[in-house]
């Protein structure tokens, strides 16, 4: 077919005529729908569809219409009221550190048995699992449903990041042992040492060598999975950081905390028992002499869910 037989400055007139707002193209698909419902009686091919949308973009207000990246954050706790003060909840923390412009976050509290429909999975393009104050090794019912949720995600391989009791988990489903921690509950700032030599130049982590995170927990990965890689360590935990594959990446720390939250949830940890006294001394020490790698760690674990940079080894 001509395209001489399509009268473009005619379609011009009536696309752009006062008061009509900016035409949305998405896809070739769209750009059929709209010149068929200008000419129906009209057949198109590929060329054409091309060649019309070409002349057409030179004189219409036309805005491209990107696919929404969408992610999900899995809540294993709950919000605690100085966080609801501040924040307006945890899952406002974990899109402030994590999520860009334009993206749409969904919120499931998986401690009360709230999980997305399997066949809603697909639609997501990574997640994020919350610490806890629950044990990820134990039998509880929405801790199993967690467990089976991210198996599928794996078979997927859906990106999920895993922090703390959600490192804890993927560990778990991956075949890994996790339990009380070896050498103490861990609470306050410390750092990680990185293994460079598992680190591609390029990667997630560039030419980092350590970083400084918040950590707040009395379980770890006793032994890591078979399949992952170990990627940091500490004096206090020997799997700090580990990775499976392309599409887990898990921190026993807190890349999302910040001071504020760190000492409220030292002080209310204390209060109910949770930690002897001479740990609450050194996190509150620990606070005043270190800062953490906050804008590095944000960077990263952004790179990891929407696989900006090279992947690791």
């Amino acid at each position: 077919m001509d395209l001489s037989c399509w009268d473009i400055p005619k379609l011009i007139n009536l696309l752009t005529r006062p008061n009509r707002k900016p035409v949305l193209l998405d896809q070739t698909e769209s750009v059929y729908l709209l010149l068929l419902h200008i000419c129906p009686n009209t057949s198109l091919n590929p060329l054409i569809i091309n060649n019309i949308f070409i002349s057409l973009s030179h004189a219409l207000p036309i805005t491209m219409v990107k696919q929404v990246r969408r992610y999900a954050l899995f809540q294993a706790t709950p919000d605690s009221e100085f966080v609801k003060e501040m924040y307006g909840g945890y899952f406002n923390v974990f899109v402030s550190a994590f999520g860009d412009e334009g993206e749409q976050w969904d919120l499931f509290r998986v401690i009360d048995g709230e999980f997305p429909r399997d066949d809603d999975l697909e639609k997501y393009d990574g997640f994020v699992i919350s610490g806890s104050l629950h044990d990820a090794f134990t039998e509880e019912d929405w801790i199993i449903e967690l467990c089976t949720v991210c198996k599928k995600l794996d078979v997927m391989k859906k990106k999920i990041l895993g922090i703390c009791f959600g490192h804890q988990i993927i560990c778990r489903i991956r075949g890994g042992k996790v339990g009380r921690a070896r050498r103490g509950p861990d609470l306050g700032l410390g750092n990680i040492t990185i293994v460079k030599d598992l680190i591609k130049p390029g990667g997630y982590f560039d030419e980092t060598e350590s970083l400084s995170i918040i950590k707040c927990h009395r379980d770890e990965v006793l032994e890591a999975p078979e399949s992952a890689i170990v990627i940091g360590f500490s004096e206090k935990c020997d799997v700090e950081i580990f990775s499976v594959e392309d599409h887990l990446l898990c921190f026993q720390g807190h890349p999302e905390y910040n001071k504020e939250i760190l000492l409220e949830i030292i002080d209310r940890v204390h209060k109910i028992k949770f930690i002897e006294e001479e740990i609450v001394e050194k996190a509150k020490d620990s606070i005043e002499k270190i800062e953490p790698d906050t804008q590095r760690l944000h960077m990263l674990c952004k790179n990891f869910l929407k696989g900006r940079r090279t992947h690791l080894v």
